[in-house]
């Protein structure tokens, strides 16, 4: 009977010991998933910045490109009403028209307009292709937000499955908290 309590008490103490040993794990990885769940919170809040800017960046070259490609097709409509009003200055005689008064055309007399478009369309093409490689990066950091939110998804399930619902649900506060305290606002998705 003594030797059934010592070898009943012998298991009882290896199985504290593997608790307790069960427990300090659990209490490392919940540490460990929380730096790595706050860590993971402050780069999702700084790519969604950084989207936030892309975008802004983004239709400020927008409307450049449509007020570049106004002003060019205002000056190809000058352009051509300037070679119609030439075409007819020159069949009218010695260059008069139908009153007896010199015609003269229009917007200044003409000259200079070539140089102008072609600014305007050197000026266009960079700023179109300015917009191209903004839109590039905001479709790569749109990707890469993607990316942290599914990495995310598997810590938080790893948390879960690790030490529990709570422990998960806590993680998820912890870092809403540091997120909202360094960058002003967490967004939740």
């Amino acid at each position: 009977m003594k030797a059934q309590n010592f070898e009943l008490l012998t298991t009882i103490t290896l199985l504290k010991g593997s608790l307790e040993q069960l427990g300090r794990k659990g209490s490392e990885l919940k540490i460990e998933e929380l730096e790595g769940v706050g860590e993971m919170a402050r780069e999702v809040a700084d790519l969604r910045n950084q989207v936030v800017k892309l975008s802004e960046q983004k239709d400020i070259i927008a409307a450049r490109c449509n007020f570049a490609e106004e002003q060019q097709h205002q000056q190809q409509q000058q352009q051509q009403y300037q070679q119609q009003y030439q075409q007819q200055f020159q069949q009218s005689p010695k260059g008069y028209g139908h009153n007896g008064i010199v015609n003269s055309p229009p917007y200044g007399g003409g000259g200079g307009g070539e140089g102008e478009n072609s600014i305007a369309t050197l000026e266009h093409q960079s700023l179109r292709q300015d917009y191209v490689e903004l839109e590039t990066e905001h479709e790569d950091l749109l990707a890469l937000l993607a990316q942290q939110e599914i990495e995310k998804g598997v810590l938080r399930a790893a948390l879960e499955e690790g030490c529990g619902a709570n422990a998960a649900e806590q993680a998820m506060l912890e870092a809403e908290q540091i997120t909202s305290s360094r960058f002003g606002a967490y967004i939740r998705i």
